[in-house]
């Protein structure tokens, strides 16, 4: 999007139990956390703004509503990633979390010019999927968990190319766009801007460890 939202509002949901005892007193029965709820207004310029970003080119308002559309129509995840920064380069605040779009209210005011306001909410999306067992006879139960992805050799370089973002990039090597950040670290040059690439650039894409492989689902 071009412009980032001002205000994020995340909920992180509970899920604890309280138990009244016979005597009249309560337990806590602590259990995980449910589903993080994240909500945000959202400003879609339909002029071009001096502040706003656009990596493909100036679009309308039209252009961004079409993807939310399909967001919503599509019942598919997505990746939900915001960063900021301090002018330094120095990370202040990060989330990236699979999401589903929930809800989108679009706010038309004529005090807002031609521009557009949507109020997004969004909630985490935690991955699930069915085993199945095949069971012979006189042999050991074995359970298939579906078709492993291709590995890569790491640590190995990667050429960009006009099309490229740091989050498809580690889509190819990791398997999820989440995991943009040892790219970005193991990078200098891209460690201010991860959208800051351009073709013919020659990234390191390190060997990630077990830490790595669960931290782009979590917030900073």
């Amino acid at each position: 999007m071009p412009v980032p939202p001002k205000k994020l509002e995340l909920k992180v949901n509970n899920k604890n139990e309280t138990i009244d005892l016979l005597n009249g007193g309560e337990i806590n029965l602590v259990k995980q956390p449910g589903l993080t709820d994240i909500k945000f207004d959202l400003l879609i310029p339909n002029t071009k703004l001096p502040f706003a970003s656009y990596r493909h080119g100036f679009k309308r308002a039209y252009y961004y509503l079409k993807i939310l559309e399909r967001y919503k129509t599509g019942e598919k995840t997505f990746s939900f990633i915001l960063y900021r920064t301090l002018p330094n380069g120095t990370n202040t605040y990060q989330t990236a979390l699979k999401v589903t779009l929930e809800d989108y209210t679009i706010k038309e005011d004529a005090e807002n010019g031609l521009d557009v306001i949507v109020s997004i909410q969004l909630k985490q999306h935690a991955s699930y999927g069915a085993k199945t067992a095949k069971i012979v006879k006189g042999k050991v139960l074995t359970r298939k968990m579906g078709r492993p992805q291709k590995e890569i050799k790491l640590p190995t370089t990667h050429k960009v190319t006009k099309t490229d973002t740091i989050w498809s990039i580690a889509k190819k090597y990791y398997g999820d766009e989440l995991k943009y950040l040892p790219i970005r670290r193991a990078n200098s040059k891209i460690s201010k801007n991860p959208e800051d690439l351009k073709p013919g650039m020659k990234l390191t894409i390190p060997k990630i460890g077990t830490t790595d492989k669960t931290m782009g689902s979590a917030q900073k």
